[in-house]
């Protein structure tokens, strides 16, 4: 199924389909033998399994029981400068509001901002340098 769909590139829909089929045959051979998926793939690894959730409020997230929280970034790369700086100070407002801690009990902020990152970092070495400083507590 995957070499017929490379015609259609390897993201997209064609991608989602096949996701679709294989998770629909994973699940039904573990119905059929009566044992779950993990055990299939050669079984529990972890005894607990963190789990995130991604959300534009992470004070939800804590309140669910997550992990931590994924957020993304309000500004792109087309909103300069000021942007970047409202970014900053966006992920600071969170991340005081969660309590972030990288130990304990408390709610890890992660941020959604790799992506966008990396297009600043490609514009100019000033903002790389800005990003440094902030990047230690993301």
């Amino acid at each position: 199924m995957f070499r017929a769909t490379l015609n259609y590139g390897r993201k997209g829909l064609a991608v989602q389909c096949l996701s679709a089929v294989d998770l629909a045959l994973w699940d039904l051979v573990g119905k059929l033998r009566n044992e779950p998926v993990y055990a299939l793939l050669g079984g529990r690894t972890k005894a607990t399994l963190p789990v995130y959730c991604t959300t534009a409020r992470p004070d939800l997230a804590k309140q669910l029981g997550f992990v931590g929280a994924k957020i993304p970034c309000p500004y792109g790369p087309s909103a300069g400068d000021a942007g970047f700086a409202k970014n900053v100070a966006f992920f600071r407002k969170w991340r005081k509001a969660v309590g972030l801690e990288r130990r304990g009990n408390k709610l890890s902020l992660l941020d959604g901002v790799a992506v966008r990152i990396t297009h600043w970092l490609l514009s100019t070495q000033v903002r790389t340098t800005r990003l440094r400083s902030i990047v230690t507590w993301l």
